[in-house]
């Protein structure tokens, strides 16, 4: 027969073999972070990529916009969140041994950065701002210099021809006591004395613009001649630098 004390001998040997030695320890359990990346609408962003901060762990979000980080030791933990295309973001993170921290993030998407482009161009002078005012408003007739230039016409008669359905000198009846002796004529803003010809006037290829108003109704206020020559109605020349 086998003794009692061989038994006992027996579960001390089998206790041991299963029993930590002394004053050692179990390995205790870590922390564990479960997050979510989106963007500022919320929509879920795969892709991202989570990592801690001076350490070698990292993870992918998927579809989701989930991740799961697991094995942290307890205590402060920086965690870097970064997906190309969005601005990236830390935050600061307690674990605690056992624990599930569970985080969502939102991330900003970048501005798109473009190319400087240089534009060049040249700023109208205010007469010609105050022609392109008014050829806005559609009071009137107006001929721009790309129209002149166009038009590749020798004569600055030729051009006033086509906006003025008289001509430029004729005179005519407008009614009972009323005669048209002329139209009045401005030079950059300036009203032209009555003996200037049509050979004193500047060549098309110097002129910027040319107004036509034919009736008096029309006739910007600034314009309006106390002389009657109104009526035949007014012509307003711009040169294209001051001819």
């Amino acid at each position: 027969m086998v003794s009692c004390s061989t038994h006992l001998l027996a579960a001390f040997l089998v206790f041991a073999a299963v029993s930590p030695p002394a004053g050692a320890q179990s390995s205790p359990a870590r922390g564990v972070v479960d997050g979510v990346v989106t963007d500022t609408s919320l929509v879920p962003l795969a892709d991202a990529v989570a990592s801690i901060v001076g350490s070698g762990i990292q993870v992918v979000t998927g579809a989701n916009g989930r991740f799961r980080i697991l094995g942290l030791s307890s205590g402060q933990h920086y965690i870097l969140i970064r997906r190309l295309g969005y601005q990236p973001v830390t935050t600061e993170l307690r674990t605690e041994e056992g624990d599930t921290v569970r985080a969502s993030f939102a991330l900003e998407r970048l501005a798109t950065a473009l190319d400087t482009v240089l534009v060049a161009t040249k700023r109208p002078s205010p007469r010609m701002a105050e022609f392109e005012a008014r050829r806005v408003l559609g009071v009137g007739q107006f001929m721009t210099a790309a129209e002149i230039d166009k038009l590749n016409v020798v004569a600055t008669d030729d051009l006033l021809h086509r906006l003025t359905p008289n001509r430029t000198r004729p005179a005519r009846r407008l009614g009972p006591g009323a005669v048209c002796a002329r139209q009045q004529w401005y030079l950059d803003g300036v009203l032209l004395p009555a003996s200037t010809t049509i050979d004193d006037l500047p060549s098309p290829k110097d002129l910027a613009g040319i107004e036509f108003y034919a009736s008096p109704a029309t006739i910007p206020l600034q314009y309006k001649s106390t002389s009657g020559g109104g009526f035949c109605g007014v012509v307003l020349m711009w040169t294209k630098d001051g001819y």
